[in-house]
This record gives structure tokens, sequence and C-alpha cells, in this order.
């Protein structure tokens, strides 16, 4: 992962807007654009936000990151970017393609959504081995649907140690820390 900038700036809570508990204005990261299948990552880090490249970017390239989440099908995207955002998802992850291709990318989509809650679920009830192949399986699919940035593939692989670590299968838990 490549930090690509690293922004500061006074969180200001807006006394008039309830059910919201701060705002801020970052200048610089607001300039990128969103796609679903973005090739940068944002994370909050002590009140600053970080922007990572997730994979090699040519210069030139725009940097795209994502506003919703991205295991949402594309017809939920969709709406919750023209709701929350007010415009048209026109990204190459939204172009149009045969519906077929968009139908199979959020069947894959919603699988990965639900194999990373049953994950956690399987290892506390002792199917660490089920828990593994579902990390497995949602390993392929994040490379399938171009969503295997450095921090997604950590995440899993760590999903894949601790579910190795509640069966104290130190060995595997250590294998899958190493690809994380």
């Amino acid at each position: 992962m490549h930090l690509i900038e690293e922004t500061s700036t006074a969180t200001i809570p807006p006394a008039s807007v309830q059910g919201v508990l701060g705002a801020g204005c970052y200048p610089r990261t607001e300039l990128i654009n969103h796609s679903c299948k973005p090739n940068a990552h944002h994370a909050w880090r002590k009140g600053e936000r970080w922007i990572f490249a997730t994979h090699d970017v040519k210069e030139g390239t725009e940097l795209t990151t994502h506003y919703v989440d991205l295991f949402m099908t594309s017809e939920d995207r969709k709406k919750a970017l023209k709701e929350r955002f007010g415009f048209d998802c026109l990204c190459r992850g939204c172009e149009p393609t045969p519906k077929l291709r968009v139908a199979f990318s959020d069947a894959r989509r919603a699988h990965m959504r639900q194999l990373d809650e049953q994950i956690y679920d399987k290892a506390s009830r002792g199917k660490h081995e089920a828990a593994i192949r579902d990390v497995t399986e949602r390993l392929i699919m994040l490379e399938e649907e171009e969503l295997d940035s450095p921090a997604a593939v950590a995440r899993a692989c760590d999903d894949a140690a601790q579910a190795a670590a509640h069966a104290n299968d130190k060995k595997t838990e250590k294998e899958w820390l190493e690809r994380a």
C-alpha cells in the first residue's frame, strides 16, 4: 500500500444538524472522485484522513476511492450515490455492460458480504476450517471483482489467522498472518 496524502483539519461540530456528530473540511481529498472499482483507499487515523493507492497507479491516472459500501448491489450503490451525493455513477464498475455481467458482479459482491458475516460466526462456533475456506473463497472473489486492495486482503487474511488461533493452530495462524 502506498501513502498518497495525509491531511488533517479540525472537526467542526454542527449544532444545527441533528444526528450528526461532526463535520470536517478536507479540501485536497474531497477532490478524489468515486469509483465502484477504486484504485485508492481512504482511512481515518487519529483524526486524519489518509489516502493509499491500492495498486500501482500509472502517472497521470486519476485516483478514485469509494463513497459507499462496495458490497451493495450496483442498483443499491447507484441509488445511495444519487441520494447522498447527487450524481449518477458512470464509473468503470457501473458503465453500461451486459446485464448478465452486472448481475454476476452483484451476486458475487452479495456473496462476499455474506461470507464476511459468516466467517467470525463460524470461527466462534468451532467451525475453524469452514471459516478459513470462506476466507479463501472471499479472497478469490475480491480478486475477480478487482477489490483486492492490500487492506482488503490483509483483513481477510487476519480473519483466517483469528480462526486458526481459535483452534489453537499456531502454524496455520502464522501462515495467514504472513500473507496479510
